[in-house]
């Protein structure tokens, strides 16, 4: 008899609404932050900029959010004795062998349940469905393949993270302990956000390094956030920088 696998919907959204409201909240509170470092005149300037661009990355976000709750809702998967069939309304779209399987890894990709089904050849990933267990217990069946468990623990990516954040914390703790421009010119706190705008940059270029590292829509939103990150770091060093290196050629 068949049995039928569906993604857990419920999990993803309740996890991305977590993650897209702490990015939401940082990116507020650092655009709040920068508004109130620049004079009052350019405020204005700075919002009408801005403000525009924010609701347009919102309704980006919001409109690969509904895509992809509903491609998960629409796709499953199906095993019919050795062959793992995929589903989307409905409608089969692709089928995979399992004869010639060799493992079955199990482990965590962004705090998501993995089973990665891995050929000689080949490998499929499977990334949080509502019942992995089940999954591996029937493929385990019919195909004998080893299951392979490396489970994450669950401050490992938080740990990632703080160590790729790390030079901005430096650098706030240089600011705080030195004090801003008294020994070091350049220390203060407008380059301590262009600092952390950089570091942000980068972490977001290398924590996901191609489309196939990325799990339903991440990598599109990775674009999106270094289109602000970007566009904030150009207003940064054309408000703030170079008026400063103009009046510094001039003296």
């Amino acid at each position: 008899m068949a049995q039928r696998f569906y993604y857990d919907t419920n999990r993803f959204r309740n996890k991305l609404l977590i993650r897209f409201s702490i990015v939401l909240t940082i990116f507020v509170g650092f655009l709040v932050w920068n508004f109130l470092q620049i004079p009052s005149l350019d405020r204005k300037e700075f919002l009408f900029l801005f403000i525009p661009v924010a609701i347009l990355i919102g309704l980006f976000i919001y409109r690969s959010f509904r895509a992809q709750l509903n491609l998960l809702t629409a796709t499953s998967f199906e095993l019919e004795g050795k062959v793992l069939i995929q589903y989307e309304n409905s409608v089969k779209t692709l089928e995979h062998n399992l004869k010639g399987l060799e493992t079955i890894h199990v482990d965590q990709f962004k705090s998501y349940p993995r089973i990665i089904l891995e050929w000689q050849e080949n490998a499929l990933a499977l990334t949080n469905l509502q019942e992995p267990q089940q999954l591996i217990e029937a493929i385990g069946k019919v195909s004998k393949a080893k299951v392979i468990r490396s489970e994450k623990a669950p401050l490992q990516e938080f740990k990632k993270f703080f160590i790729y954040i790390s030079p901005s914390l430096f650098y706030l703790t240089t600011v705080l302990f030195v004090g801003e421009g008294r020994r070091i010119a350049f220390i203060n706190w407008k380059t301590w956000f262009l600092f952390v705008n950089i570091n942000l940059i980068i972490i977001a270029l290398y924590y996901y390094r191609n489309e196939s590292d990325s799990f339903n829509g991440q990598y599109q939103t990775k674009r999106k956030v270094l289109f602000v990150l970007f566009l904030l770091f150009a207003y940064q060093v054309i408000t703030q920088f170079i008026p400063s290196w103009n009046g510094f050629l001039e003296n």
